[in-house]
């Protein structure tokens, strides 16, 4: 029998088709947000989002670079 497993190839992209299939509201809580920011990016409602959950500049820095190092591991998020 044929599984999902199956057809995984890059398990980043995997995860960030997911979560912009997903439903979900990614800014419900802190740590969805993070997430998302880091995986599809919130480019221009960023803002909105950091003024939402209290992030400082340093944090929204910070959030920026560990976005940049995800599209480095998986160049198909830069097209978010």
């Amino acid at each position: 029998m044929k599984s999902v497993i199956d057809n995984i190839g890059d398990p980043l992209e995997v995860i960030r088709s997911a979560i912009i299939q997903s439903e979900r509201e990614w800014d419900f809580d802190e740590l969805s947000a993070a997430i998302f920011g880091i995986v599809c990016g919130w480019h221009e409602v960023l803002p909105a989002v950091a003024q939402k959950f209290g992030w400082s500049e340093e944090q929204i820095d910070r959030l920026t670079r560990l976005r940049a190092r995800f599209v480095a591991l998986c160049p198909l998020a830069g097209d978010d």
